[in-house]
């Protein structure tokens, strides 16, 4: 993304909408370590972009059901 990285903009949607309550991030950077350090929130999953498709639909459905299990989805 040529004008804002993944950081900023995880950053400005959890800002903008306060009440989101999953982000995944999925980057080709080399050093996740970095990513992760800027990106506390319990709320962010960072995946490689090497990343299985059957794995990230994994935490999908596993965030999906957590949201369904606190009701949140009501």
């Amino acid at each position: 993304m040529p004008e804002v990285d993944g950081i900023a903009l995880t950053r400005a949607a959890f800002k903008t909408c306060p009440t989101l309550r999953r982000v995944f991030v999925v980057t080709s950077r080399c050093d996740q370590h970095e990513i992760v350090s800027q990106l506390t929130d319990p709320r962010v999953s960072v995946f490689s972009e090497a990343v299985q498709p059957s794995a990230l639909l994994r935490e999908v459905e596993k965030a999906i059901a957590a949201n369904a299990a606190s009701g949140a989805g009501k």
